[in-house]
């Protein structure tokens, strides 16, 4: 938790070694953009479902909706699948999941 009382945050924490930079769209807009151990500070972004994209430099890796809720920061982690190649990306809706995880 951390923020304001009428928007939420959202940032990237890039763990991929193998992987080029990663950035986060949403619609032709670059929001967030992270090399390997690097992470982007928390950018403020209006509360409500947000579809968003996911590029490596310019290819495409995926595209996940992402519920904000006001005066959370929410935190998007980037790394390396079991083969240690392939880019998996995993967003925590709340504490308690990410524990669970």
């Amino acid at each position: 938790f951390r923020g304001s009382k009428k928007k939420g945050l959202i940032r990237l924490i890039n763990l991929s070694p193998f992987a080029r930079p990663v950035s986060i769209h949403k619609e032709q807009q670059k929001l967030l953009h992270a090399g390997y151990l690097h992470e982007t500070d928390p950018m403020e972004i209006n509360p409500g479902t947000h579809p968003l994209q996911f590029f490596m430099n310019k290819i495409p890796l995926a595209e996940e909706s992402l519920s904000i809720r006001k005066g959370y920061l929410h935190t998007i982690v980037t790394g390396n699948g079991n083969s240690g190649y392939s880019l998996t990306s995993v967003s925590y809706d709340s504490p308690t999941q990410a524990v669970l995880q």
